[in-house]
């Protein structure tokens, strides 16, 4: 008569021992890498967090700046506009004084 049969022992060879290493070496480093993601992830909302509180001056700034520049935009063509007038009443002073000049024939 024969015992109860013996439990069947899987027999684990090198190769099967090595790739199991691996993959738990491979799954560690996974896990290390989604890790590091997720600080790099936290540190990115914080900037971003940063950068947006500072949206506010940026605009205020930005307006003060495109104000001054058209205000000197504007303050250069007055001063052309003053030039041309004073060129013109130049002339036109000249053309009195050559009107009223009795040695200049009309």
């Amino acid at each position: 008569m024969t015992g109860p049969p013996e439990p069947h022992t899987p027999i684990v060879t090198y190769f099967e021992k090595q790739r199991d290493l691996l993959i738990a070496e491979i799954a560690r480093s996974v896990e290390t890498s989604i890790a590091h993601t997720n600080t790099l992830n936290r540190s990115l909302k914080a900037n971003i967090a940063v950068g947006k509180e500072f949206e506010a001056v940026a605009e205020q700034w930005k307006g003060f700046y495109d104000n001054v520049s058209h205000l000197a935009q504007v303050r250069e063509l007055q001063g052309k506009l003053r030039a041309d007038d004073q060129t013109t009443l130049d002339e036109s002073q000249r053309t009195d004084d050559l009107k009223s000049d009795p040695s200049h024939p009309q």
